[in-house]
């Protein structure tokens, strides 16, 4: 049986994981915006958004169901060589088939000739997602490893990033590196995961199993990806490419601080699964709880910070061409609080308790207003058209999913009494607002700005939890004491 680490070992790393990459995003972002300027910037971003469909083909829903089911029977050597190889020869196919929608689209498609290169050097990342197979790493909940993997590569890119990337005109070079940062640590997976598998071919005959729910998990990030990608899709169509570098841009510091949010959340599905799978029912009540307490007491503040700050933020990124991309970062902003809420529920209960019908039915909604708006609002409102179909997007998809999850499965009185987690947060998080207010008149300098109301807004933040005895505060300063006192 292989070792796993606590619950708490693996939020601590994927902690460590989130801090650095803060670091590097806020050192390549401000980079490659202002180097690459907005409208190569943008290039890279509209091709980016089409090899995103194209590797949610590859990967089908393979991933979301091997962390739902792995997890269960992973300490049964023979079924889980079984389960990751007949997964692993379903993904195989289906990037071949991938591939060829691919060639097809590039030989028939006037729009996309002119991102011909940009699409065939972005579409290295699905063969490496294919073959890393990480997703065996994700059941084993071994984290340690993909923690020290994403660093090693993370600063390699960084390094080849300054040293390739120099004018406008190598935005193609930027895009290989971005791909090698995402995909290229998938490299080493070909070796290290035989340490809990030995993957190999076997007859579709015996995935036949699988392939209903995989199908119907694709479905679902189908629409979710649609509903993520299709502003940028339909904006690059309807205006050029300096206003969809712009938005990139603000959507991009939205998705990183999102994708950082939705990590933690993420750490904690393989031990749910886990606990659901042994019939441990209170242990899966209470970590859902333990996560939803830590995700509002991080979340709220995070939310309000981003709203307050998004002029500053956009120019000191970006600089004064990305200034615009102000108002629907601040859009984005409330987004991410509906977002990030979503995520736990749909994939920590619905997705748990294969509600899949549930989950697709929430996934689609939001997936149709959000294309459906976006041909309405862009051509209206350009960018600010797009963050606002977002924002309704991601409202939709939360709603359903608490709905569900605490109609059928969750009781709200068990959360209710933690309700002052939540009126610490919402009490801290408003006057984090009114100390960005009140620094944004006192200082014109953008930068004291972000520094001023980010530094009194952190001291005010915890001042309130202390005063509201928030749990979450007061076992952080317990573990202090004993760490320090020892």
């Amino acid at each position: 049986m292989k070792k796993v680490r606590s619950i708490k070992v693996n939020v601590i790393l994927n902690i460590m994981k989130t801090v650095i990459s803060i670091g590097i995003h806020l050192i390549t972002i401000p980079y490659a915006s202002r180097v690459l300027g907005a409208s190569h910037y943008g290039k890279v971003s509209y091709a980016n958004s089409i090899i995103q469909y194209l590797a949610l083909l590859a990967m089908l829903g393979i991933s979301n169901y091997a962390q739902r089911e792995g997890p269960r029977f992973r300490d049964d050597h023979d079924k889980i060589n079984a389960f990751a190889s007949q997964l692993f020869t379903v993904n195989v196919i289906a990037t071949v088939i991938s591939y060829m929608v691919m060639a097809f689209l590039l030989v028939f498609s006037v729009k996309l000739r002119n991102y011909r290169m940009l699409i065939l050097v972005q579409s290295v990342i699905i063969i490496l997602t294919t073959i890393g197979a990480d997703w065996i790493n994700q059941i084993y909940e071994d984290y340690y490893y993909m923690t020290v993997r994403y660093i090693v590569v993370e600063l390699i890119a960084l390094a080849c990033l300054f040293i390739f990337v120099r004018t406008p005109h190598d935005y193609i070079i930027y895009a290989f590196i971005m791909v090698m940062a995402a995909a290229g640590g998938n490299l080493f997976n070909i070796f290290y995961i035989k340490r809990y598998v030995h993957l190999h071919f076997v007859p579709i005959a015996q995935c036949k199993e699988h392939l209903k729910p995989v199908f119907k998990l694709f479905f679902v990030n189908l629409a979710m990806v649609l509903y993520i990608s299709s502003d940028i899709t339909i904006l690059g169509y309807f205006k050029d490419s300096k206003t969809v570098g712009i938005y990139s841009l603000a959507s991009k510091i939205y998705s990183t601080i999102k994708n950082v949010i939705n990590a933690v959340i993420m750490v904690a599905i393989p031990r749910l699964s886990f606990y659901l799978g042994h019939q441990l029912q209170d242990e899966y009540k209470h970590l859902i709880q333990k996560v939803l307490d830590y995700l509002l007491t991080c979340l709220l503040p995070v939310v309000c910070g981003l709203l307050i700050l998004a002029h500053p933020i956009m120019l000191i990124v970006g600089g004064s061409e990305y200034g615009k991309g102000a108002i629907p970062l601040s859009i984005l902003s409330v987004a991410l609080l509906f977002a990030s809420l979503a995520c736990l529920f749909s994939s920590g209960v619905l997705l748990l308790y294969k509600r899949d019908n549930v989950y697709l039915m929430a996934t689609v909604i939001s997936c149709l207003v959000n294309v459906g708006s976006n041909f309405i609002m862009i051509p209206l409102w350009g960018y600010n058209g797009a963050a606002l179909t977002t924002l309704m997007a991601e409202m939709i998809m939360f709603l359903i999913s608490v709905y569900y999850s605490f109609k059928d499965h969750l009781h709200l009185k068990d959360f209710l009494t933690h309700d002052h987690v939540f009126i610490s947060s919402i009490c801290g998080s408003g006057l984090i607002l009114i100390t960005g207010i009140i620094v944004h008149s006192a200082f014109h300098n953008i930068l004291l700005q972000l520094l001023a109301t980010f530094g009194i807004g952190v001291i005010v933040y915890m001042i309130v939890l202390a005063l509201f005895k928030n749990p979450l505060l007061l076992s952080l300063i317990d573990r202090l004491k004993l760490k320090f006192l020892r």
